[in-house]
């Protein structure tokens, strides 16, 4: 038995929304608001994947996209408003489950339960629907632990060699994690298929987690520079739980460095 726990009796905070501008890396002087946690990176020398049309920074998208911002905070909030009041006991069990475990791939199982749960809560009021694919151009960060667990279900090659970033040493690797994930911006994740997920079931938790709270795909679109803010839905608490379950010792890379060749 593990002593690693975080209290199912104690509620998690109400449900809240945050931006965030595709490309970056996050500050931790920005507010928890525009934190995202764990962090994404990619490895310059193993993504090999073809890349998604990345827009032309013009007037007119930049247009599109202020337009869209005008109006967007009070329009989210309505629908945050709706979810308010949904019950999150059952989602912190899970997460209680998952630092219970005895094993690294039944954590695993339990922390996609509690992340599902969520997901399942607020997809309704969601722009995120199957076939769009824009986040899976964009850096995805897996821990080791997860990485091995997606590798054992779906039969894809590991590369063991990868594992470039660490918890602990966020703070010196800031600048080599924000220029590592300026490379992944707009190439296709290993794993992507004809605009599909093609290890759905086993995707990542920062896949399951990333809900894009507006009407549709605008803000999710890649325009050049990255300055696009996504009002995604905030699930902070459960990154920071998932390296509490797996162990802040993890080493983190991105998706496609873990499955340069996806599962061929």
């Amino acid at each position: 038995m593990h002593n690693r726990s975080v209290n199912a009796r104690q509620p998690l905070r109400p449900l809240c929304c945050k931006t965030h501008r595709q490309h970056c890396a996050p500050s931790r002087t920005s507010g928890a608001d525009r934190y995202r946690y764990p962090l994404p990176s990619v490895n310059n020398n193993t993504i090999q994947a073809a890349a998604v049309e990345v827009q032309r920074r013009t007037p007119e998208a930049l247009q599109r996209t202020e337009e869209r911002y005008a109006g967007l905070l009070p329009h989210v909030e309505v629908k945050l408003k709706a979810i308010s009041g949904c019950d999150r006991r059952p989602e912190a069990r899970l997460v209680d489950q998952a630092a219970q475990a005895g094993t690294v791939a039944k954590r695993v199982m339990w922390l996609r339960k509690a992340a599902d749960y969520l997901q399942e809560g607020a997809a309704h009021l969601a722009a995120c629907r199957k076939g769009c694919s824009h986040c899976c151009h964009i850096s995805v960060m897996v821990s080791r632990a997860e990485a091995q667990v997606i590798a054992r279900e779906t039969g894809a090659h590991l590369n063991t060699g990868a594992g470039q970033f660490t918890m602990q040493g966020f703070e010196e690797q800031s600048e080599t994690i924000r220029a590592a994930t300026l490379q992944a911006y707009g190439a296709a994740c290993t794993f992507l298929r004809e605009g599909s997920c093609s290890i759905y079931s086993s995707r990542p938790l920062q896949c399951r987690l990333l809900l894009n709270m507006d009407d549709d795909d605008l803000l999710c679109q890649l325009i050049e520079n990255g300055d696009s803010n996504v009002p995604y839905l905030n699930t902070t608490e459960h990154h920071i739980a998932s390296v509490t379950v797996l162990g802040a010792h993890q080493d983190y890379d991105d998706l496609r460095n873990w499955f340069p060749r996806g599962l061929a």
